[in-house]
Protein backbone atom coordinates (compact mmCIF):
# COMPACT_ATOMS: atom_id res chain seq x y z
CA UNK A 1 0.00 0.00 0.00
CA UNK A 2 1.20 3.51 -0.74
CA UNK A 3 2.27 5.72 2.12
CA UNK A 4 -0.22 7.88 3.93
CA UNK A 5 -1.52 10.56 1.63
CA UNK A 6 1.00 9.75 -1.10
CA UNK A 7 -1.52 8.70 -3.74
CA UNK A 8 -3.73 11.71 -3.17
CA UNK A 9 -0.72 13.97 -3.48
CA UNK A 10 0.27 12.12 -6.65
CA UNK A 11 -3.26 12.32 -8.05
CA UNK A 12 -3.45 16.04 -7.27
CA UNK A 13 -0.14 16.53 -9.04
CA UNK A 14 -1.07 14.49 -12.11
CA UNK A 15 -4.53 16.03 -12.44
CA UNK A 16 -3.07 19.55 -12.44
CA UNK A 17 0.17 18.87 -14.29
CA UNK A 18 -1.14 19.12 -17.86
CA UNK A 19 -3.02 22.31 -17.03
CA UNK A 20 0.12 23.73 -15.40
CA UNK A 21 2.21 22.86 -18.46
CA UNK A 22 -0.35 24.45 -20.77
CA UNK A 23 -0.52 27.47 -18.46
CA UNK A 24 3.24 27.95 -18.47
CA UNK A 25 3.23 27.77 -22.26
CA UNK A 26 0.31 30.19 -22.52
CA UNK A 27 -1.81 27.54 -24.26
CA UNK A 28 -5.59 27.46 -24.25
CA UNK A 29 -7.44 24.85 -22.20
CA UNK A 30 -11.12 24.10 -22.77
CA UNK A 31 -13.81 23.72 -20.10
CA UNK A 32 -17.08 22.05 -21.09
CA UNK A 33 -19.90 22.07 -18.50
CA UNK A 34 -21.61 18.75 -17.89
CA UNK A 35 -25.11 20.21 -18.16
CA UNK A 36 -24.72 22.59 -21.13
CA UNK A 37 -21.94 21.10 -23.26
CA UNK A 38 -23.32 22.20 -26.64
CA UNK A 39 -24.39 25.75 -25.82
CA UNK A 40 -21.56 26.92 -23.56
CA UNK A 41 -17.78 26.50 -23.82
CA UNK A 42 -14.91 28.20 -22.01
CA UNK A 43 -11.42 28.59 -23.47
CA UNK A 44 -9.03 29.74 -20.80
CA UNK A 45 -5.40 30.69 -20.37
CA UNK A 46 -3.68 32.94 -17.82
CA UNK A 47 -4.96 36.49 -18.09
CA UNK A 48 -7.53 35.75 -20.79
CA UNK A 49 -10.77 33.85 -21.37
CA UNK A 50 -12.99 33.21 -24.37
CA UNK A 51 -16.58 32.13 -23.84
CA UNK A 52 -18.77 30.67 -26.56
CA UNK A 53 -22.53 30.91 -26.05
CA UNK A 54 -24.78 29.28 -28.67
CA UNK A 55 -21.94 29.36 -31.20
CA UNK A 56 -20.99 33.02 -30.63
CA UNK A 57 -17.62 33.61 -28.94
CA UNK A 58 -16.43 36.64 -27.00
CA UNK A 59 -13.05 37.34 -25.37
CA UNK A 60 -12.49 38.73 -21.88
CA UNK A 61 -9.36 40.15 -20.27
CA UNK A 62 -8.37 38.90 -16.82
CA UNK A 63 -5.67 40.00 -14.40
CA UNK A 64 -2.18 38.53 -14.65
CA UNK A 65 -2.02 35.04 -13.15
CA UNK A 66 -5.77 34.47 -13.26
CA UNK A 67 -7.07 31.27 -14.85
CA UNK A 68 -10.74 30.23 -15.10
CA UNK A 69 -11.39 26.51 -14.54
CA UNK A 70 -15.18 26.12 -14.19
CA UNK A 71 -18.23 27.64 -15.87
CA UNK A 72 -22.00 27.19 -15.55
CA UNK A 73 -24.96 28.48 -17.50
CA UNK A 74 -27.59 30.63 -15.80
CA UNK A 75 -30.92 32.08 -16.92
CA UNK A 76 -29.33 35.43 -17.76
CA UNK A 77 -25.86 34.36 -18.89
CA UNK A 78 -23.04 32.49 -17.19
CA UNK A 79 -20.78 32.41 -14.12
CA UNK A 80 -17.16 31.25 -14.19
CA UNK A 81 -14.62 30.62 -11.44
CA UNK A 82 -10.93 29.90 -11.18
CA UNK A 83 -7.92 31.03 -9.24
CA UNK A 84 -5.13 33.55 -9.27
CA UNK A 85 -1.64 32.13 -8.77
CA UNK A 86 0.74 34.51 -7.02
CA UNK A 87 4.52 34.56 -7.16
CA UNK A 88 4.81 33.17 -3.62
CA UNK A 89 2.95 30.00 -4.69
CA UNK A 90 -0.35 30.90 -3.06
CA UNK A 91 -3.64 30.80 -4.98
CA UNK A 92 -6.87 32.75 -4.47
CA UNK A 93 -10.36 32.24 -5.86
CA UNK A 94 -11.68 34.34 -8.73
CA UNK A 95 -15.37 34.54 -9.71
CA UNK A 96 -16.70 36.45 -12.74
CA UNK A 97 -20.09 36.63 -14.44
CA UNK A 98 -21.70 37.92 -17.61
CA UNK A 99 -25.43 38.67 -17.83
CA UNK A 100 -27.77 41.48 -18.84
CA UNK A 101 -25.72 43.83 -16.63
CA UNK A 102 -22.55 43.03 -18.57
CA UNK A 103 -19.28 41.38 -17.56
CA UNK A 104 -18.23 41.93 -13.96
CA UNK A 105 -16.19 40.45 -11.14
CA UNK A 106 -17.79 39.19 -7.92
CA UNK A 107 -16.21 39.68 -4.52
CA UNK A 108 -13.87 36.88 -3.53
CA UNK A 109 -15.69 34.25 -1.45
CA UNK A 110 -12.59 33.64 0.71
CA UNK A 111 -9.37 35.36 1.67
CA UNK A 112 -7.79 33.48 4.59
CA UNK A 113 -6.42 30.19 3.21
CA UNK A 114 -3.13 30.26 1.35
CA UNK A 115 -4.23 27.56 -1.10
CA UNK A 116 -7.67 27.91 -2.72
CA UNK A 117 -8.27 25.56 -5.65
CA UNK A 118 -10.82 23.47 -7.55
CA UNK A 119 -13.83 25.85 -7.40
CA UNK A 120 -17.12 24.18 -8.32
CA UNK A 121 -20.15 26.36 -9.07
CA UNK A 122 -23.73 25.53 -8.05
CA UNK A 123 -26.86 26.44 -10.02
CA UNK A 124 -30.44 25.94 -8.81
CA UNK A 125 -33.47 26.66 -11.03
CA UNK A 126 -31.27 28.56 -13.49
CA UNK A 127 -29.83 30.88 -10.83
CA UNK A 128 -26.28 30.96 -9.52
CA UNK A 129 -26.55 29.45 -6.04
CA UNK A 130 -23.05 29.25 -4.59
CA UNK A 131 -19.55 27.84 -4.77
CA UNK A 132 -17.54 25.03 -3.21
CA UNK A 133 -13.75 24.72 -3.24
CA UNK A 134 -10.72 23.14 -1.59
CA UNK A 135 -8.68 25.27 0.79
CA UNK A 136 -5.85 25.03 3.28
CA UNK A 137 -2.28 25.93 4.10
CA UNK A 138 -0.88 23.47 1.55
CA UNK A 139 -2.09 20.87 -0.96
CA UNK A 140 -1.53 18.15 1.65
CA UNK A 141 -4.00 19.59 4.19
CA UNK A 142 -7.01 20.80 2.26
CA UNK A 143 -10.54 21.21 3.62
CA UNK A 144 -13.81 21.40 1.65
CA UNK A 145 -15.38 24.87 1.89
CA UNK A 146 -18.68 26.30 0.66
CA UNK A 147 -20.54 29.61 0.46
CA UNK A 148 -24.00 30.33 -0.83
CA UNK A 149 -24.71 33.28 -3.16
CA UNK A 150 -27.70 35.39 -2.15
CA UNK A 151 -27.95 37.23 -5.46
CA UNK A 152 -26.07 40.22 -4.10
CA UNK A 153 -23.47 38.86 -1.67
CA UNK A 154 -21.93 35.72 -0.19
CA UNK A 155 -23.54 33.87 2.68
CA UNK A 156 -21.64 32.55 5.71
CA UNK A 157 -18.51 30.49 5.11
CA UNK A 158 -19.13 26.79 5.75
CA UNK A 159 -16.61 23.99 6.20
CA UNK A 160 -18.16 20.88 4.69
CA UNK A 161 -15.21 18.67 5.61
CA UNK A 162 -12.25 19.69 7.71
CA UNK A 163 -8.68 18.41 7.25
CA UNK A 164 -8.15 14.73 8.03
CA UNK A 165 -5.22 12.32 8.19
CA UNK A 166 -4.37 13.24 4.60
CA UNK A 167 -5.48 15.56 1.84
CA UNK A 168 -8.80 15.87 0.02
CA UNK A 169 -9.24 16.49 -3.69
CA UNK A 170 -11.33 15.73 -6.78
CA UNK A 171 -14.28 17.96 -5.89
CA UNK A 172 -17.44 17.69 -8.06
CA UNK A 173 -21.01 18.94 -7.50
CA UNK A 174 -24.47 18.49 -9.06
CA UNK A 175 -27.94 19.88 -8.33
CA UNK A 176 -30.51 17.07 -8.17
CA UNK A 177 -34.03 17.24 -9.59
CA UNK A 178 -35.50 17.70 -6.10
CA UNK A 179 -33.34 20.81 -5.60
CA UNK A 180 -30.75 19.26 -3.31
CA UNK A 181 -27.06 19.72 -4.05
CA UNK A 182 -24.81 16.65 -4.08
CA UNK A 183 -21.10 17.09 -3.47
CA UNK A 184 -18.53 14.30 -3.96
CA UNK A 185 -14.76 14.23 -3.45
CA UNK A 186 -11.88 11.95 -2.56
CA UNK A 187 -10.35 11.88 0.93
CA UNK A 188 -7.57 9.88 2.58
CA UNK A 189 -8.96 8.00 5.62
CA UNK A 190 -5.69 6.85 7.18
CA UNK A 191 -5.39 3.72 5.03
CA UNK A 192 -6.32 4.67 1.48
CA UNK A 193 -8.38 7.17 -0.51
CA UNK A 194 -12.19 6.85 -0.39
CA UNK A 195 -15.02 8.70 -2.15
CA UNK A 196 -17.07 10.83 0.22
CA UNK A 197 -20.26 12.81 -0.30
CA UNK A 198 -22.49 15.40 1.32
CA UNK A 199 -25.99 16.73 0.59
CA UNK A 200 -27.43 20.21 1.00
CA UNK A 201 -31.00 21.47 0.68
CA UNK A 202 -29.81 25.08 0.79
CA UNK A 203 -29.60 25.23 4.58
CA UNK A 204 -26.14 23.80 5.12
CA UNK A 205 -24.34 20.59 4.23
CA UNK A 206 -24.85 17.21 5.88
CA UNK A 207 -21.96 15.54 7.66
CA UNK A 208 -19.71 13.81 5.08
CA UNK A 209 -20.31 10.10 4.49
CA UNK A 210 -18.49 7.41 2.58
CA UNK A 211 -20.07 6.69 -0.79
CA UNK A 212 -19.60 2.92 -0.68
CA UNK A 213 -18.11 0.12 1.42
CA UNK A 214 -14.55 0.69 2.59
CA UNK A 215 -11.72 -1.07 0.82
CA UNK A 216 -7.92 -1.18 0.77
CA UNK A 217 -7.40 0.40 -2.65
CA UNK A 218 -7.39 4.11 -3.59
CA UNK A 219 -10.54 5.68 -5.12
CA UNK A 220 -9.87 9.10 -6.68
CA UNK A 221 -10.97 11.84 -9.14
CA UNK A 222 -14.78 11.54 -8.85
CA UNK A 223 -17.35 13.26 -11.04
CA UNK A 224 -21.12 13.48 -10.48
CA UNK A 225 -24.21 14.34 -12.54
CA UNK A 226 -27.93 14.49 -11.76
CA UNK A 227 -30.35 12.03 -13.37
CA UNK A 228 -34.14 11.83 -13.43
CA UNK A 229 -34.16 9.41 -10.51
CA UNK A 230 -31.18 10.72 -8.55
CA UNK A 231 -27.54 10.91 -9.67
CA UNK A 232 -24.56 9.01 -11.02
CA UNK A 233 -21.01 9.23 -9.72
CA UNK A 234 -17.94 7.93 -11.53
CA UNK A 235 -14.30 7.79 -10.43
CA UNK A 236 -11.00 5.98 -10.92
CA UNK A 237 -9.88 3.09 -8.69
CA UNK A 238 -6.24 2.04 -8.50
CA UNK A 239 -5.86 -1.74 -8.34
CA UNK A 240 -2.10 -1.86 -7.84
CA UNK A 241 -1.14 -1.82 -11.51
CA UNK A 242 -3.62 0.48 -13.24
CA UNK A 243 -6.84 2.44 -12.95
CA UNK A 244 -10.38 1.29 -13.70
CA UNK A 245 -13.53 3.37 -14.01
CA UNK A 246 -16.08 2.84 -11.26
CA UNK A 247 -19.69 4.00 -11.35
CA UNK A 248 -22.44 4.11 -8.71
CA UNK A 249 -26.07 5.17 -8.81
CA UNK A 250 -27.67 7.43 -6.17
CA UNK A 251 -31.38 6.68 -5.87
CA UNK A 252 -33.94 7.30 -3.15
CA UNK A 253 -31.30 8.73 -0.86
CA UNK A 254 -28.93 5.76 -1.08
CA UNK A 255 -25.97 4.67 -3.19
CA UNK A 256 -26.17 1.35 -4.98
CA UNK A 257 -23.02 -0.83 -4.99
CA UNK A 258 -20.28 0.50 -7.32
CA UNK A 259 -19.54 -1.34 -10.59
CA UNK A 260 -16.59 -1.31 -12.99
CA UNK A 261 -16.77 0.10 -16.52
CA UNK A 262 -13.27 -1.03 -17.48
CA UNK A 263 -9.95 0.78 -17.57
CA UNK A 264 -9.90 4.58 -17.45
CA UNK A 265 -8.67 7.76 -15.74
CA UNK A 266 -10.07 11.21 -14.91
CA UNK A 267 -13.75 10.74 -15.93
CA UNK A 268 -16.20 13.59 -16.58
CA UNK A 269 -19.94 13.44 -17.34
CA UNK A 270 -21.62 15.30 -20.20
CA UNK A 271 -25.33 15.44 -21.06
CA UNK A 272 -26.06 15.94 -24.77
CA UNK A 273 -29.41 15.62 -26.56
CA UNK A 274 -30.88 14.06 -23.43
CA UNK A 275 -28.25 11.31 -23.21
CA UNK A 276 -25.33 10.81 -20.86
CA UNK A 277 -21.70 10.44 -21.90
CA UNK A 278 -18.59 9.73 -19.87
CA UNK A 279 -15.31 11.12 -21.20
CA UNK A 280 -12.16 9.60 -19.75
CA UNK A 281 -8.43 9.26 -20.32
CA UNK A 282 -6.89 5.97 -21.43
CA UNK A 283 -3.37 4.83 -20.60
CA UNK A 284 -2.95 1.84 -22.94
CA UNK A 285 -3.22 2.87 -25.67
CA UNK A 286 -2.64 6.50 -24.78
CA UNK A 287 -5.65 8.57 -25.69
CA UNK A 288 -9.28 9.16 -24.72
CA UNK A 289 -12.49 7.18 -24.55
CA UNK A 290 -16.18 8.08 -24.50
CA UNK A 291 -18.92 5.85 -23.07
CA UNK A 292 -22.62 6.42 -23.62
CA UNK A 293 -24.43 5.25 -20.50
CA UNK A 294 -28.06 5.01 -19.43
CA UNK A 295 -29.65 6.50 -16.31
CA UNK A 296 -28.77 3.39 -14.34
CA UNK A 297 -25.08 3.64 -15.18
CA UNK A 298 -24.97 0.77 -17.68
CA UNK A 299 -22.87 1.12 -20.81
CA UNK A 300 -24.74 1.42 -24.11
CA UNK A 301 -21.84 1.95 -26.51
CA UNK A 302 -18.30 3.28 -26.57
CA UNK A 303 -15.72 4.97 -28.76
CA UNK A 304 -11.93 5.18 -28.45
CA UNK A 305 -9.38 7.74 -29.64
CA UNK A 306 -5.63 7.66 -30.07
CA UNK A 307 -4.54 11.18 -29.12
CA UNK A 308 -1.35 12.63 -27.65
CA UNK A 309 -2.79 16.08 -26.87
CA UNK A 310 -2.00 16.69 -23.18
CA UNK A 311 -5.08 18.72 -22.25
CA UNK A 312 -8.70 17.66 -21.89
CA UNK A 313 -10.86 17.98 -25.04
CA UNK A 314 -14.48 18.98 -25.51
CA UNK A 315 -16.87 16.48 -27.12
CA UNK A 316 -19.42 16.88 -29.89
CA UNK A 317 -21.89 14.42 -31.42
CA UNK A 318 -21.76 13.84 -35.16
CA UNK A 319 -25.10 13.06 -36.82
CA UNK A 320 -25.67 9.97 -34.69
CA UNK A 321 -22.83 8.05 -36.35
CA UNK A 322 -20.02 8.97 -34.01
CA UNK A 323 -18.43 11.53 -31.76
CA UNK A 324 -15.63 14.08 -32.16
CA UNK A 325 -13.09 15.41 -29.69
CA UNK A 326 -11.89 19.01 -30.03
CA UNK A 327 -8.85 20.78 -28.57
CA UNK A 328 -8.06 24.48 -28.85
CA UNK A 329 -5.57 25.12 -31.67
CA UNK A 330 -5.20 21.39 -32.41
CA UNK A 331 -6.71 19.01 -34.93
CA UNK A 332 -9.94 17.31 -33.90
CA UNK A 333 -10.14 13.53 -33.44
CA UNK A 334 -12.99 11.57 -35.02
CA UNK A 335 -14.40 8.46 -33.39
CA UNK A 336 -17.08 5.90 -34.13
CA UNK A 337 -19.28 4.02 -31.73
CA UNK A 338 -18.33 0.53 -30.52
CA UNK A 339 -14.74 0.95 -31.69
CA UNK A 340 -12.27 0.12 -28.86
Amino acid sequence: MLRRGSLLALTFLVSTLTVAVAEDRGEWTVVQPSEAPRSLLLWSRPGEARVEVEGKARSYDLADGELLTDIVKTRDGWVAAGRRRDEDGSSRLVVVTADNLGFRRLDRPASEDRVQVRPQLLVRDGRFDGITWLAGGSTGELSVRSRAWTGADWGPLETVSGPGPGSQTGLSVATLKDGESLLVWSAFDGNDDEIRYSLSNGNGWDAPRRLGPGNRVPDVTPTVIATRGGALAAWSRFDGSGYELMIARFRRGRWQPPRSLGAGLFPSFHRMDGRLYLLHRTAEPRGWGVLEIDAGGDERRRSGFLATAPTRPSIALRDGSGIDLHWPERAAARGYWNVP
